[in-house]
């Protein structure tokens, strides 16, 4: 017999999972949002170019411009349920946003940057996460499993 949850949709879980690592304020916040978020075994595409986990991490971090102040709109999102019967549970998600990223440069002048970015996830039941009864009910049970990102940047320190 299966476990029913009460889960979000695909839409808002990549919806929230993403906002929260735009605007994650300490690493440590961030590392907990990305490892709940992506599988351990993930495969990553970043404009074309195939990276490592790892890697993908440490760019999305520094993408954020460590601990600064981030806004993440969303301009269209996508979810295809990979099973009709359990919609939420696993699929295809694409989504596009813009993140504007603001911080203090070194010289002291205050500088914003956009990041544009489009991604397409797939997002699957993680195996490796015990369920039984009333924990599964508590844990979150989906990861990403592959995500291709088109990621473009743009100083906008200019119009501050």
């Amino acid at each position: 017999m299966r476990d029913t949850l009460a889960v979000t949709s695909l839409d808002i879980f990549v919806e929230d999972n993403l906002k929260t690592l735009y605007q994650a304020t300490s690493k440590k916040v961030f590392d907990i949002a990305f490892e709940s978020f992506f599988a351990e075994h993930l495969d990553v595409t970043v404009n074309g170019e195939a990276v490592s986990r790892a890697q993908y991490k440490q760019e999305l971090w520094c993408e954020r411009y460590a601990e600064r102040n981030a806004t993440v709109a969303f301009h269209g999102v996508l979810a295809v349920p990979s099973d009709n019967e359990h919609l939420n549970e696993a699929g295809t998600v694409a989504v596009f946003l813009t993140s504007a990223v603001q911080f203090v440069a070194p010289s002291g002048r205050p500088t914003q940057e956009l990041v544009t970015a489009s991604y397409r996830l797939i997002i699957e039941q993680d195996k490796s996460v015990e369920h039984h009864g009333e924990r599964a009910q508590i844990l979150e049970i989906r990861k990403v499993t592959s995500v291709d990102v088109v990621v473009g940047r743009k100083d906008e320190s200019e119009d501050l």
